[in-house]
């Protein structure tokens, strides 16, 4: 950018200095978790929200065991 248009490019970093200065100024206090966490709700998201409701096949049957 600074070969075709340096005067865009110093207006760009300006701009993106101006935003990095102003989230730093007001306290950016989020937490965004953890990448791979967040992967792995995805996946059992994906998951639950595509079972299907059939009946399960005999031979995938388990006993579920309910204990006090």
């Amino acid at each position: 950018m600074f070969i075709s248009a340096w005067h865009f490019a110093l207006i760009a970093i300006f701009i993106g200095a101006g935003v990095y200065k102003y989230i730093e100024y007001i306290g950016a206090q989020k937490e965004w978790g953890d990448g791979i966490r967040g992967l792995g709700l995805a996946a059992a998201r994906f998951a639950l929200l595509n079972l299907e409701e059939k009946d399960e096949h005999s031979r995938n049957w388990r006993p579920q065991l309910l204990l006090k």
